[in-house]
């Protein structure tokens, strides 16, 4: 009696290996020997096996199980089907058979074996999903290898598979027991030392949060807001151009660290009102600030020593409603020391600032003192949002925004800003071959003017065709699953100015919320 396994990859990052894969079955099958505890109930009642004249009684069948690894997204959306309850976890069992402790609890007959007619014999025993994207956090969390992480979670799937549980502490001391006891037979056992780091970074983990505030970017455009609300988060959920004014409505970005959650608010750059579309990212600009415990006003390191009318406006406005202020120094990888002093002393003597920290939003340089400061500052208060709940963008909103982001890369200076991206269709398919997670995408590049709908096209539809490619691929990229875009171009005048035309692309400022 053995344990087969049926390996399904349908996540694209981060990659199984095959030397990952064979650990991962190894640690299973081993097991599969320790929990399994058969008695008679695994005998098959008499059955007619194809090609033979008599009834027989088969030996005890082997067992088959389905691993498949799976993308952040889709663990999200089974965990929504199956319990309600839409968050990504790292692995989720779903057995066929009635088990306790390694016992079935029934009679096993024809109907149970997958091919009655085949030579060796089998019945399944169910399926495990993991989420390799969550085992990567945790192994980076615990301090011990994906490897690991990878073939922990999968012995625990087996584990409940055969009916094991933790809820009682009896149940959990015996569950715990063969996890350790098959993970270093096959050599991923963890020294005393690793346990007791292991145990650390777990009460770490779990840290109930403690304090909890938002924080305002603030900050002309093109400063780098969006970079450092990336970089702190470690994924990209705002674009970002070289281009002034890309962002165009507020994100919001929750970050947690030992006890303390921090809720970034990403906001447009600050610029004079010409459009409707001015105003409601004035707008958005405006809420953020009503709403921040902190204010982050971001300049750039090689901005001349002078104070202008923006900064001094957001500064007063911190400091007449008792706001915690800072100064970041953006982009200090890029200056030179002469650039930065003088610049932080002309900021600092013209204005009041908290805190003055000079950083890269690109390289990480500085973040770890911004992270710690903030913490500093932070109120003292629960968590406002689930850990699961980190960003308001959803992935529909994210590809769009990807979209926009190629647009403004590929055009260059010859269409400014006088385009947007409405997502037509966004379905989410397994591709019945291959059994990998695809998201099928249609969307609406909107422009103003006619003779932009030709630069966007190019010519023989060059352009567009780069742009598709290069967000299909970053769509791809982003989302962790392949992406199949279709573009269409389509002339909308004046669309800047008209509410219904900002409404249908989702900027209606009476929908402007921190949810």
């Amino acid at each position: 009696m053995k344990l087969k396994t049926t390996i399904i990859k349908r996540q694209r990052q981060p990659q199984i290996t095959d030397s990952n894969q064979a650990l991962i079955e190894a640690a299973l099958t081993r097991a599969f020997a320790l929990a399994l505890h058969p008695g008679p109930e695994l005998e098959l009642s008499p059955i007619q096996v194809a090609g033979s004249s008599e009834p027989t009684i088969p030996l005890m069948p082997d067992f088959r199980i389905c691993l498949s690894f799976i993308s952040p997204a889709r663990m999200k959306e089974i965990n929504a089907d199956q319990r309600d309850v839409a968050k990504v976890t790292d692995v989720l069992s779903f057995p066929s058979l009635n088990f306790h402790e390694g016992q079935i609890q029934e009679s096993l007959g024809v109907q149970d074996l997958l091919d009655p007619g085949a030579e060796d014999l089998e019945v399944f025993l169910g399926d495990i999903l993991i989420c390799p994207a969550r085992a990567a956090k945790q192994a980076e969390n615990y301090g011990h290898s994906l490897e690991r992480e990878l073939a922990f979670l999968a012995v625990h799937g087996l584990l409940h598979l055969l009916g094991y549980d933790h809820e009682e502490p009896g149940e959990e001391a015996r569950m715990r027991a063969l996890q350790t006891q098959a993970l270093e037979d096959v050599g991923l056992g963890v020294s005393p030392a690793d346990l007791e780091a292991l145990a650390d970074h777990r009460e770490e983990a779990e840290t109930p949060i403690r304090k909890a505030g938002f924080i305002a970017l603030l900050g002309r455009p093109n400063v780098g807001k969006s970079t450092l609300l990336n970089y702190l988060l470690g994924t990209e959920i705002a674009i970002t151009s070289y281009k002034p004014q890309t962002t165009r409505t507020m994100i919001r970005g929750v970050l947690e660290d030992k006890g303390t959650q921090m809720v970034f608010l990403d906001t447009p750059g600050i610029h004079p009102a010409k459009h409707s579309l001015d105003r409601y990212m004035s707008k958005a600009i405006s809420l953020a600030m009503s709403e921040a415990d902190i204010f982050l006003l971001m300049i750039d390191a090689r901005f001349k020593p002078r104070v202008e009318e923006e900064e001094r406006r957001l500064a007063q406005y911190a400091r007449d409603r008792g706001k915690i202020l800072f100064l970041l120094l953006n982009k200090a990888d890029l200056a030179q020391a002469d650039q930065v002093l003088p610049l932080i002393q002309t900021f600092s003597q013209s204005l009041s600032f908290d805190e003055i920290i000079p950083l890269s939003a690109k390289t990480g340089e500085g973040i770890d003192i911004l992270i710690d400061q903030i913490k500093k500052y932070l109120p003292k208060g629960e968590a406002i949002f689930s850990s699961e709940d980190y960003t308001n963008q959803t992935e529909a909103i994210l590809a769009g925004e990807l979209i926009r982001q190629q647009v403004l890369l590929q055009m260059q200076e010859e269409i400014p800003h006088g385009v947007a991206v409405k997502i037509t269709d966004f379905q989410e398919k397994t591709d019945a071959a291959s059994q990998e997670d695809q998201v099928h995408i249609s969307a609406d590049i909107i422009c103003d003017r006619p003779g932009h709908k030709a630069m966007l096209l190019g010519k023989g539809g060059a352009r567009i065709k780069t742009i598709r490619q290069k967000s299909q691929r970053e769509i791809s990229r982003i989302l962790d699953r392949k992406c199949h875009l279709s573009l269409y171009v389509r002339v909308k005048e004046g669309w800047r100015d008209r509410q219904p035309d900002l409404a249908d692309l989702g900027y209606r400022i009476q929908d402007l919320e921190i949810d």
